[in-house]
């Protein structure tokens, strides 16, 4: 090789290695900005953020959390235990640190955390000052919000005390409000179903016990009670509805494909007269919900509350629709349509003379359909942000109202609204 070919080879070597100094800082960069993530007050937030959810629960303790079978095998003492567990979930609506976190608590978080929340159980050993402690921390976290309303969830069967703070955890992220988790001990297998059942009965008592726990600690703070509930978590609620509305506790009723008996809902109402008729009764729906078909068979053929039957609890309301569903170019309209005249007379008297439904307003229950965003293969999912979006009385996102309520389009969500005859 030539004098004048060796200069030259070796000045272009020069440029390729003057880069791999470069090169090198470049990835050394790129990986301090992954372990970072995203700086604080960034247009997409943190990937997940942590919640503080309270709870109270009669299951049975078991090492970091709680297990499935209740706290008291025989000679019930009828005490809880209390706590906050720290549930991450991803930052779905990309939140940012500001205000809001600081108001509810939140945390910015850039990894899931492992299955078993972490907890602040409140001290057991005595169970009085546990209870005081408790309702000390919700009292903490509505003044630090600046707000009266309280969220109430209720999980369903086959739900581990894992699985019910992470539904209440989501719950709570899209509804933006404090909020408590009543779990009792549910069985994580569907094969226990029957053994959910006997539960929820024993562990009825105790939820009364707190909802008169609510009335006390209302006679000392401003409060208004959200109640939502999932499936079989429905059955509480209504066992529980004539105290709620008789002490004026109960600020809406969200309740989530009910498992609960059709017919024994209205026995549930039988004499119910609602003393604060500005609250909101909702119902939500699905067609593909495959569990509660089937819970339906196990009882023997008939329909459960959270099925989409076309039957009204009000045999004296006629019924208005309104259709909501996706609409690209995102005008918003709403329109009711009378579908179901008042029944006949006789069908009146009969429900007059029971006293079923007493007074109330027009606004008696809504019916939402939400089969458009039904999720899994079984459905009977929660859709937590439509949830979120009625109590706060938001437009579903994503989703109009249209003037058609018998549109036959799929992505759709119809809600049904039975009204006080003459309105």
């Amino acid at each position: 090789m030539s004098t004048d070919q060796t200069v030259l080879s070796r000045c272009r070597e020069r440029p390729k290695a003057s880069r791999l100094p470069l090169f090198f800082a470049f990835l050394l960069i790129c990986a301090c900005l992954t372990a970072v993530g995203p700086a604080s007050g960034s247009s997409s937030g943190s990937k997940y953020v942590t919640v503080p959810v309270f709870y109270l629960t009669d299951r049975n303790l078991e090492g970091d959390t709680y297990g499935n079978h209740r706290r008291y095998q025989t000679d019930c003492k009828h005490r809880m235990y209390y706590g906050t567990a720290f549930v991450t979930v991803e930052n779905t609506n990309h939140e940012q640190e500001g205000n809001l976190f600081e108001t509810l608590g939140w945390k910015p978080a850039n990894q899931h955390e492992k299955h078993i929340a972490p907890k602040d159980q409140i001290d057991p050993a005595r169970p009085v000052r546990a209870k005081t402690q408790f309702f000390e921390r919700l009292k903490k976290a509505l003044d630090q919000g600046g707000t009266d309303t309280l969220c109430v969830y209720v999980h369903g069967a086959d739900e581990s005390f894992e699985d019910a703070c992470l539904d209440a955890a989501e719950l709570e992220y899209h509804l933006k409000r404090p909020l408590v988790l009543y779990s009792w001990p549910a069985e994580p297998k569907l094969l226990d179903y029957i053994v959910d059942n006997g539960n929820s009965e024993w562990s009825q008592g105790h939820f009364m016990l707190f909802g008169r726990d609510l009335v006390a600690f209302k006679e000392r703070h401003p409060l208004r009670v959200i109640f939502l509930a999932h499936s079989m978590g429905n059955r509480f609620l209504f066992r529980a509805i004539h105290l709620m509305y008789k002490e004026q506790l109960v600020g809406d009723l969200e309740l989530i494909s009910p498992d609960i008996d059709l017919d024994t809902c209205r026995h549930y109402l039988m004499g119910f007269r609602r003393v604060d008729n500005r609250t909101a009764i909702r119902l939500y729906v699905s067609n593909r919900d495959r569990m509660l078909k089937l819970s339906q068979k196990l009882f023997g053929g008939y329909a459960r509350l959270g099925e989409h039957v076309q039957q009204n609890l009000g045999p004296t309301r006629s019924v208005e629709d309104v259709t909501v569903r996706k609409d690209a170019d995102g005008k918003r309209k709403l329109s009711n349509e009378k579908l179901l005249e008042v029944p006949n007379k006789e069908e009146s008297e009969d429900s007059e003379n029971a006293d079923v439904h007493g007074e109330m307003d027009e606004a008696v229950i809504e019916r939402i359909d939400f089969t458009a965003v039904d999720k899994g293969l079984t459905g009977h999912s929660i859709p937590f942000q439509l949830v979120a979006d009625m109590v706060n009385g938001i437009q579903p996102g994503g989703l109009d109202l249209i003037e058609d309520a018998r549109d036959s389009d799929k992505n759709r969500l119809k809600i049904v609204r039975e009204r006080s005859p003459g309105r």
